[in-house]
């Protein structure tokens, strides 16, 4: 049974992202590699990096004795000033901030004779979109040493949170995004542009110049992880959609949730 929605599903975001994620980063494998079999191969490789968690953060402090006068304060410093000795003091017990793996998986097309790298396809995850966390300063500076070569990028962003990567012209006011920057021609890049309401596009995955692009669409790449998955069983489309959506937004999607609600199970 496929998603409720003719485009993107929203409620995947904020309740399956990190499982997506993944599972579509392998479907678009499958998908490519069968067109560009014989001159390239498609690789899976994955970015892994230590992301803090928020938390509260405990401080002990060991009893030391403070004494205070009124014409002034006198401090027990741990030293003897007849020997001139520090004996052993307690230490004060710190926690490191706490930190998890995150995992980030994205696609390498490069050619069977050498090797060569051609083209790198990202699909955006939220933390390439926090500034000021670490996995979007790692992101943005793979990004910029890519861009400083002849390799093709292909970034997808099916986010609708967050905040947009730079740039240097205006992006689509769009709820969805898709870059598609040639080498051969940058900093010229193409980007498709799509709202929440709209069935995903098809879009060119560059290859060497002379070289026929291979065709993505990013709509059965939803439809196959969304059944593989079974996610009609695991999203909740009760809870509150993240992002919020805007009141015309709000009507349109609680009628899709109401219709799939009252479909009989599959």
């Amino acid at each position: 049974m496929p998603s409720p929605f003719p485009g993107m599903d929203p409620f995947i975001e904020s309740q399956k992202w990190e499982d997506f994620h993944l599972s579509a980063i392998t479907v678009m494998r499958e998908l490519i590699a069968p067109q560009v079999a014989d001159r390239y191969i498609v690789n899976v490789q994955e970015r892994v990096y230590l992301q803090e968690v928020e938390g509260d953060e405990r401080l002990v402090i060991p009893d030391v004795s403070v004494a205070a006068t009124e014409r002034g304060r006198s401090y027990s410093t741990g030293v003897s000033f007849a020997t001139g000795t520090a004996p052993v003091t307690a230490p004060v017990e710190c926690l490191l901030p706490e930190t998890e793996p995150h995992r980030e998986g994205f696609l390498e097309i490069r050619t069977v004779n050498d090797g060569r790298l051609v083209t790198v396809i990202e699909l955006l995850s939220p933390c390439n979109k926090l500034r000021g966390t670490k996995g979007a300063r790692k992101y943005l500076t793979k990004r910029k040493a890519l861009l400083a070569t002849a390799a093709n990028l292909v970034e997808i962003d099916l986010l609708r949170g967050g905040r947009r990567l730079p740039m240097a012209s205006p992006l689509p006011a769009a709820d969805y995004l898709a870059l598609v920057s040639r080498g051969r021609s940058r900093p010229r890049s193409s980007v498709y542009g799509w709202q929440l309401a709209d069935r995903m596009p098809s879009i060119p995955i560059p290859l060497a110049p002379g070289h026929n692009e291979p065709m993505l669409d990013l709509q059965s790449v939803l439809n196959l992880v969304y059944d593989r998955a079974v996610y009609r069983l695991s999203l909740k489309y009760d809870r509150p959609l993240v992002p919020s959506p805007t009141a015309d937004e709000e009507q349109w999607l609680q009628t899709i949730v109401h219709e799939h609600a009252t479909l009989p199970p599959q």
